[in-house]
């Protein structure tokens, strides 16, 4: 049985360089262009856990030395400069520009392995097994960061999921890239262009304008004093910068553009404050008049696109005028039973309490009526379109215009915003939340952005094309990842994972969003994907207090879950297979629950590997005391514990959190990041350590974790 390298060695400050340098460009990898979804793995991060995990240690009588080994594995990574040089004349230099391209060589993830690289690999592969076909599993596959990288390097490779959404985005990343290669995009972005030219004349009545950008708009709720219209914004800024430009509110109700800063907003903190009487207008006011469904809105500017540049004007009347027409439109449609929209009710949840205590208790409110009645339209121009697409290219194209149609959602709801800093409309997943937006953006569907959404996909499929080997093979199954029902007992050699982080993200609540649609534009071509209303919220494995009915009940059904996918990790898992997990979190209890799954399992920690893989600018880890680390954990099944007694078991923890807090200092990481080294540190050690017979118990979980904490310091509870 082979020894694998992530037992002994991982490039954790490499991958780390390169996990900024993945997202740091402005472009991200293809995979993450083509759908929205939440908290994936960098790419270069999951191909060194794949890798690591397969090749042996041992690499004599192939390299001359050790070093000469790891430069390899790094090479086949993609990395072949020295990023870690490279970093340190960053930060020596202050800031300044050290040319356009420092680094010297392309972001990992981009670089395709050399054929005598890979052949290599599939020897060492083969002498490490015994065999030429080796089987990754990724029982939890989610967005696919680890499938797309397996298959890569020419592995086979089942990715299975629960998520509906996500079993979709999986068959678009891996089995179709595949099989069909670069030249499907020219079909996607010539049938998009008939679903969007279709989509454009019947909607572009209600966009008078044909340069406009985006439409700004505020909601707005009747003023308590004088029952004139309140418009609700955080602030009113257009630009920021050198030359800043903001919407001023006039006496008689109108807006202004201004070239200054912008003055203070309405709303902060879910207070308002009305304009013309200067009198405060609390939070449960606003509630009861969006709950009554008295909450309005208003066109506060117009971003216009005119010679590649931006230009921002107030609205004319008639832009207001065709937004009311658009809404008498749907409503008409409506009563026709001409549209089919997503008035499913949003269930209660952790992640959708914000919106339903503002009233929006269908999916299709969380659209303006103008914005229902194109994406409706949208959907309803795609099922004609799918019907005349034949075969599985058809299948295929559809697909990839229901992801674009998903797109064009996420950028136009309610929940989509204006960045003034960037001059661009986030999408309504900039956060993993649904956090209830005063003011947001729209976007004209009829002429920009279907085109854009199909450039979008059809791009992201070209690129993914190129990158995933023709014939590669990968299997996408969709299920319980608790039991994997299409894998044979010891049939896999690695099983490699991202699964579910705690309370992290409630994928299930998110995905309910893109679920009602794709309902709708896929559930002819994937029936087996979208049997129930919504997504199974019942075998999720996270922590959701919302629906356990407490804190303690939402870790136990956690700790039940993912020690049950874990359990039938072992079942798949051939002997010597290494089960690879990624984690991260801030708290105690997440960290507790993960090492008494593995326990339960029947699994020990014998390798830990924090790797710094997120930017402390991203909202998903500002101000939220968020890790910024993530740790691979390299797991085997068998006995591997030492009798000791307490005080050396207690000593050898904090000794290893005093050592990895320390070493990950060097890194320059923060106390929250140095913590989790800390903790990954310490179930290693349990997983060495068993209580000898007199010596005591030896501490549990929780109870070392606490010891971890105090060695580095601060708590995180």
């Amino acid at each position: 049985m082979p020894r694998p390298l992530i037992l002994e060695w991982f490039p954790a400050t490499e991958v780390g360089v390169e996990c900024h340098r993945e997202h740091s460009t402005g472009r991200h990898p293809p995979l993450n262009r083509l759908h929205v979804w939440w908290a994936r793995r960098p790419l270069v991060l999951s191909a060194a856990a794949v890798l690591s995990s397969l090749l042996p240690a041992d690499a004599e009588g192939y390299f001359a030395s050790a070093a000469a080994y790891r430069a390899w594995f790094l090479r086949l990574l993609g990395i072949t400069g020295d990023p870690v040089g490279t970093l340190a004349r960053l930060r020596a230099s202050g800031g300044k520009r050290l040319g356009s391209d420092p680094y010297g060589y392309p972001r990992a993830f981009s670089r395709h392995p050399p054929e005598e690289d890979l052949a290599l690999l599939r020897e060492l592969v083969s002498r490490a097994w015994g065999s030429d076909e080796v089987l990754v599993v990724d029982p939890m596959a989610g967005g696919g960061s680890i499938p797309f990288c397996a298959v890569r390097y020419g592995l086979a490779t089942r990715a299975n999921e629960l998520n509906p959404v996500a079993c979709v985005i999986l068959r678009a990343s891996l089995e179709y890239p595949a099989r069909f290669g670069p030249e499907l995009a020219t079909a996607i972005e010539r049938w998009g262009e008939t679903w969007a030219e279709e989509v454009r004349r019947e909607l572009e009545s209600y966009y008078p304008c044909p340069d406009v950008h985006a439409y700004l708009w505020a909601r707005t709720v009747r003023c308590p004093g004088t029952g004139r219209p309140v418009p609700l914004s955080p602030n009113w800024w257009l630009r920021r910068g050198a030359r800043p430009l903001a919407a001023r509110l006039l006496p008689d109700g109108r807006f202004e553009v201004v070239a200054e800063e912008s003055g203070p907003g309405t709303v902060a903190r879910g207070v308002a404050r009305s304009p013309w009487t200067g009198e405060r207008i609390d939070g449960a006011y606003l509630k009861r008049e969006a709950c009554a469904g008295r909450m309005g809105q208003q066109l506060y500017a117009l971003v216009l696109k005119r010679g590649g540049k931006l230009q921002f004007v107030a609205p004319p009347e008639q832009e207001a005028a065709a937004a009311e027409l658009a809404e008498r439109e749907l409503d008409r449609r409506l009563a026709a039973g001409e549209l089919d929209l997503p008035l499913e009710e949003v269930p209660a949840g952790h992640k959708t309490a914000e919106p339903l205590r503002y009233g929006m208790t269908r999916w299709a409110h969380f659209f303006s009526p103008r914005q229902l009645l194109a994406m409706g339209v949208a959907l309803g121009a795609l099922r004609r379109l799918t019907a005349q697409l034949a075969g599985e290219e058809g299948g295929a194209v559809a697909t990839y215009l229901a992801l674009a149609l998903d797109k064009a959602l996420d950028y136009n709801s309610r929940m989509a915003r204006w960045h003034s800093g960037r001059g661009v409309v986030v999408g309504t997943f900039d956060r993993h939340d649904f956090s209830f937006k005063w003011s947001h953006a729209e976007i004209d569907v009829a002429r920009r952005l279907l085109p854009w959404a199909v450039s979008q996909v059809a791009t992201a499929y070209r690129e993914l094309a190129e990158l995933v080997p023709r014939g590669s093979r990968s299997t996408v199954s969709h299920g319980d990842a608790a039991c994997l029902t299409a894998v044979g007992d010891a049939a896999a050699h690695l099983v490699c994972v991202d699964p579910p982080y705690f309370d992290n993200v409630m994928y299930a609540e998110l995905s309910d969003f893109h679920y009602v649609w794709l309902r709708r534009s896929l559930g002819e071509v994937y029936p087996e994907l979208f049997t129930g209303s919504l997504t199974d919220k019942q075998r999720e494995a996270v922590a959701n207090p919302s629906r356990a009915g407490s804190g303690r009940q939402a870790a136990e059904h956690y700790r039940e879950r993912i020690t049950a996918c874990f359990r039938e990790a072992r079942r798949v898992l051939r002997p010597g297979g290494v089960l690879t997990v990624m984690f991260t979190h801030r708290r105690l209890a997440a960290w507790a629950a993960l090492a008494e799954a593995l326990a339960a399992a029947g699994f020990g920690v014998r390798a830990a590997w924090p790797v710094r893989t997120e930017s402390v600018h991203s909202l998903h880890q500002a101000g939220k005391q968020a890790a910024a680390t993530t740790v691979m954990l390299a797991c085997a099944s068998g006995e591997a514990a030492t009798p000791l007694p307490r005080e050396e078991v207690c000593r050898r923890i904090r000794e290893a959190a005093r050592s990895a807090g320390e070493g990950f200092g060097r890194e320059r990481a923060a106390v929250l990041d140095r913590r989790v080294a800390a903790f990954a540190a310490v179930l290693k050690v349990l997983s060495e350590c068993r209580a000898a017979p007199g010596g005591g118990a030896i501490p549990d979980p929780l109870e070392a974790l606490r010891m971890a904490e105090q060695e580095i310091g601060g708590g995180t509870e």
